[in-house]
């Protein structure tokens, strides 16, 4: 190990090679940040677009019950028109 440690200490080029490759370090790592800082950008574009499109689906689910409702009811007076006559189908109605 020792003879070693001597070769690349009297390598002329060894401070040279050590800056090249401390920025090449320095670079990968800015490029690393990078990709992490885009990464937790997009995790959280990605949950406020999660956050929308449940609201969305919620008012989607709002709206159909509130037709189905609107249809029950109006099955309801057709299923009561034919049954029973026009006469107590317009009394309902006037009670509404």
């Amino acid at each position: 190990m020792l003879e070693f440690e001597v070769d690349r200490n009297a390598d002329p080029n060894l401070l040279k090679n050590m800056k090249v490759l401390h920025q090449n370090m320095k670079q990968d790592h800015s490029k690393m940040n990078t990709d992490i800082t885009v990464a937790a950008n997009r995790i959280n574009d990605l949950g406020e677009r999660e956050k929308m499109l449940i609201e969305g689906i919620e008012d989607v689910c709002t709206e159909k019950r509130r037709v189905d409702k609107y249809h029950d009811e109006l099955q309801n007076r057709i299923d009561g028109k034919s049954e029973q006559g026009g006469e107590t189908t317009k009394q309902k109605e006037k009670d509404e």
